[in-house]
């Protein structure tokens, strides 16, 4: 995937938006290693080409989310490697440098190193890591403006690794079939006089969920007026707690466009009207256990309107970006009655025409 730079044009939108999109990923696992950083590798990349309009004095946004996975802790079809019961530490790697490389990652604008749990009963499985940065185009700026790569990185380490130790990038399905579409990287290019309409929202539609694979909305934000060529960015975070529970849930969301503040899935309208069909971002989530609760859960994304919105009256017509969770138990016997506990979330957007 491509991230270009070029004269601005006046008379053009002042913000444009690219992302690495469905199955934008390049690996689908890394090596664990045994020492910290010793194989890093490029998981995410947007590069020359893919966005247009720089100009000095202008801002780069960039966010993105990947979905880490620890491999079997017991041989089955399920492995992608050889099978492991340590917790690897995994390093998250946002970057902006002269080409796709994980040994010369450029700027680095935001880096993150985490615990991903193996061991039961406290196996989160999933670890996604979600970033979002900004930075202005010149100061700093590590390349030439037409010749830039976003990079993310990641490296897997535990003194107890041996050869063929992996983490998924993705998921493993029993079969042994790795699933991806769970990760990606987003760009927004603005000019030096754009200008974004901030919309935010703590006011959740529940305080809890029942522990069922059923997907329901926590945050929604209306959006008014979008027109052809506006840009909107998204970030979301809750925080949830199984720690009356004594078991592990699966806790797993989406950031989406929808025509209502109540819909899981965005409407025929929206998939032909807005990029990504409407789903801002990726579909990834981890296991919450008591002993990591309150469980954050972050959601970052872009979404570029591609036709004009119009009511029944010819005007605007209003829109809705959604948090949809679902929920689940892990390891234990359906419990009914059982519920999530979500003890407080935000929900932020912005949109640039």
């Amino acid at each position: 995937m491509a991230l270009a730079a070029s004269p601005a044009s006046a008379a053009g939108p002042s913000a444009k938006a690219a992302t690495t999109g469905k199955d934008g990923e390049l690996r689908k696992t890394v090596p664990i290693t045994r020492s910290h950083g010793a194989e890093p590798r490029v998981v995410l990349s947007l590069g020359p080409g893919k966005l247009a309009r720089f100009e000095r004095g202008g801002r780069l946004e960039l966010s993105t989310e990947v979905q880490i996975t620890v491999d079997c802790d017991r041989r089955s079809r399920r492995c992608a490697g050889r099978p492991y019961r340590y917790d690897p530490r995994v390093t998250v790697t946002l970057a902006v440098g002269k080409r796709r490389s994980a040994r010369d990652p450029g700027r680095v604008l935001a880096r993150r190193t985490l615990t991903c749990r193996q061991r039961l009963p406290h196996r989160q499985h999933h670890c996604p890591v979600a970033f979002d940065r900004a930075l202005r185009v010149g100061d700093d700026f590590p390349c030439r403006l037409d010749r830039c790569f976003a990079n993310v990185i990641v490296s897997a380490a535990n003194p107890r690794a041996r050869s063929n130790d992996r983490i998924i990038i993705g998921a493993n399905k029993p079969s042994g079939r790795i699933v991806q579409n769970k990760s990606r990287l987003n760009a927004v290019v603005l000019d030096r006089d754009a200008r974004g309409r901030r919309l935010a929202t703590h006011r959740l539609s529940r305080r809890s969920l029942r522990l069922r694979p059923q997907r329901k909305v926590l945050l929604s934000q209306k959006v008014e007026g979008l027109e052809r060529g506006d840009v909107i960015t998204a970030s979301a975070a809750i925080r949830s707690d199984v720690r009356h529970l004594g078991y592990n849930a699966l806790v797993g969301g989406e950031l989406i466009v929808a025509r209502g503040p109540n819909a899981t899935d965005p409407s025929r309208l929206v998939r032909r009207s807005v990029s990504q069909e409407g789903r801002i971002s990726p579909v990834n989530g981890t296991n919450c256990t008591p002993v990591n609760s309150p469980c954050l859960t972050r959601k970052v994304g872009v979404a570029t309107v591609r036709r004009k919105l119009s009511g029944g009256s010819g005007g605007p017509l209003p829109l809705f970006v959604n948090l949809v969770i679902r929920t689940k138990q892990k390891r234990v016997d359906r419990e009914h009655g059982d519920r999530l506990r979500i003890r407080g979330g935000r929900l932020a957007v912005e949109r640039y025409r």
